[in-house]
């Protein structure tokens, strides 16, 4: 998160050759389970584990053992039993990747429920930003079916276009209204499988020079 004295003013993206290759490795995940019978119906940052190096070589979807009592939770604070959508922790954490099948029919939500949430965190990979907001206000955007705009960073960069023009159709396949028209999980991991997008490992650097005539560019250790 970016911080001011004011509190946090925004958050950062990460570069699209990153994002691809977390997202890569959450659909791998995803199609395990889903394979098994096992449908999450909670995903979000905090349910994903990433190993702290430069390159996040490792990725982990967490919580499958307590998927069953979260979505209990989910259905009780979105039919407004003793918890509310305001008041759930687990509500709260879910809102911005949830289905508009979750908050509309939340105990149907099958597979394409995690498929919207695995969209949802690839927009906020690459935008920085969450696709429909937070709270009640990210509730009525998924459930009047507001397709969110396509996140800046995906055009700021000409040279990664053929990966990002694909990233931004992965994601509007992900948001399709429509749970059956959603690309099921084996689907994406074929799409990335075929995505031109760098796996070199990354390292950490020290800047030794940066600014140049104009503030430009710089050097790295």
């Amino acid at each position: 998160a970016l911080m001011s004295s004011r509190g946090i003013v925004g958050y950062e993206h990460l570069d699209p050759h990153l994002a691809t290759h977390i997202f890569h490795h959450l659909v791998h995940g995803l199609a395990a389970s889903h394979h098994a019978g096992v449908v999450h119906r909670d995903l979000k940052p905090s349910n994903i584990m990433v190993s702290a190096d430069p390159s996040a070589s490792q990725l982990k979807i967490t919580d499958f053992g307590i998927a069953k009592m979260a979505q209990a939770e989910l259905v009780e604070a979105i039919e407004g039993g003793n918890e509310t959508i305001t008041g759930s922790s687990t509500a709260i954490g879910a809102v911005p990747y949830m289905a508009p099948e979750m908050v509309q029919q939340p105990r149907d939500a099958d597979r394409p429920a995690d498929i919207w949430s695995a969209g949802a965190m690839l927009y906020r990979m690459v935008a920085g930003e969450l696709p429909f907001g937070s709270g009640l206000q990210a509730v009525l955007k998924i459930v009047t079916g507001s397709l969110p705009p396509k996140p800046w960073p995906l055009d700021a960069y000409p040279q990664f276009a053929p990966l990002t023009d694909e990233l931004w159709t992965i994601i509007q396949g992900c948001f399709e209204r429509d749970p059956a028209s959603r690309p099921d999980a084996d689907a994406l991991v074929s799409v990335c499988s075929e995505l031109c997008y760098s796996q070199s490992q990354r390292a950490l650097g020290t800047i030794a020079q940066f600014g140049g005539s104009r503030g430009s560019f710089g050097f790295i250790d």
